[in-house]
């Protein structure tokens, strides 16, 4: 968690320079993120939050990429990476609102073509696929499985922490 908190501080680093900001306000910026309290706290145990951190900066780092240079192969790549993001914290869903937009906003004639749904689709449903290995595991009778599944709507309730919903 300490690793990927670190690498989430850089990526912000890379972030407010890729947005022009002068190198003494990034630091700022990425050192402020570092050391607020609720970051640092997710960064002292094992838990979700900072590989999360992570995979959500490296995203909005290459889609900064894509709008810069227009490089379609970023944004696959952005996708795929907000994709493999969902199954480590699907709260990345709340992001494709805004995601949508940005692609529209930047280059809605990439973003609109035929070939470029049908891949930005395939790459969510393989981010997705990983979900499926909760049910292999459950079917498998697997000594340990955190969370088990035997059918899609049991798994639905696992992707969407359905047992956690009392804390939300």
């Amino acid at each position: 968690s300490a690793t990927f908190g670190a690498v989430a501080v850089a990526l912000g680093y890379l972030i407010a320079r890729r947005l022009h900001v002068c190198r003494p306000i990034a630091i700022a910026t990425a050192l402020g993120l570092g050391l607020g309290q609720s970051f640092w706290a997710t960064a002292l145990y094992a838990k979700t939050y900072t590989l999360h951190a992570t995979l959500i900066s490296l995203g909005v780092l290459i889609l900064l990429r894509w709008e810069q240079e227009r490089r379609v192969g970023d944004f696959y790549l952005a996708v795929a990476i907000f994709a493999l993001s969902a199954g480590n914290h699907l709260t990345v869903i709340a992001l494709l609102p805004a995601l949508v937009l940005f692609g529209l906003m930047t280059d809605a004639r990439t973003a609109l073509r035929p070939k470029t749904i049908a891949i930005v689709v395939l790459l969510v449903a393989l981010g997705l696929s990983q979900y499926l290995l909760i049910l292999i595991r459950t079917l498998q009778n697997a000594p340990y499985v955190e969370a088990k599944a035997s059918n899609l709507s049991q798994l639905w309730a696992v992707m969407t922490a359905r047992r956690f919903a009392h804390e939300i």
